[in-house]
């Protein structure tokens, strides 16, 4: 299982959650909406659905009950633990934050093994090994219109939408593209984590 954050950092939005099959490479992808006030986006189908962050936790937790095999559950970076466990001292939000694994620190050795001339320089925000560096080492293709910086604007601007009483159906056509976009971006954070995971292990 592979989970993505979008949103504010200190509340998050949405969350993509990515399950593969492991015998035929099918999968399922969801959209948990976590912010109330996006749950008229669910309208728009895609995979949105309303959700929580205690939904999020039981869904981790099952995966690591699976009687067909524990599954583990990914995430890139510490953001999707650290929500749940500041989510209260509920054994449900503890447990589920202890079984997700940040997948940064096996992409970090992988690549200093497979491609020890490569050295991640500090962004403008301090961050060194973004996701979207790894894609681009592995060639992992992104569409135009998924790439990043796309997200808080396509949020805000429905949330703010919604706020003021538009439904769905009435948002400009460029906010409900804005906001198709932020879920193909959200998609391929989880998808490309993957592939990032899967060229770790030569898989």
């Amino acid at each position: 299982m592979y989970i993505d954050f979008e949103g504010p950092q200190q509340q998050p939005a949405l969350c993509g959650i990515v399950e593969y099959d492991d015998n035929a490479d099918d999968f399922t992808f969801v959209h948990l909406l976590l912010d109330e006030d996006l749950f008229p986006a669910e309208e728009m189908g895609r995979g949105v659905i309303r959700s929580s962050l205690e939904e999020l936790a039981s869904r981790i937790l099952d995966a690591r009950r699976d009687p067909e095999g524990r599954r583990k559950v990914f995430a890139w970076s510490m953001r999707e633990e650290n929500a749940l466990r500041d989510a209260g001292d509920d054994r449900l939000y503890q447990s589920a934050a202890d079984e997700v694994v940040n997948a940064i620190p096996i992409a970090k050795e992988w690549r200093k093994i497979a491609h020890p001339e490569v050295v991640f320089e500090p962004d403008k925000k301090n961050r060194r090994n973004r996701l979207l560096r790894y894609l681009d080492l592995i060639q992992y293709e992104v569409p135009p219109n998924a790439g990043q910086g796309i997200s808080a604007n396509a949020i805000s601007g429905v949330r703010s939408a919604f706020q003021k009483g538009v439904d769905f159906g009435q948002l400009d056509a460029e906010l409900r593209g804005a906001w198709y976009s932020m879920l193909e971006h959200n998609f391929h954070d989880c998808a490309g984590m993957r592939a990032v995971l899967l060229e770790t292990t030569g898989g």
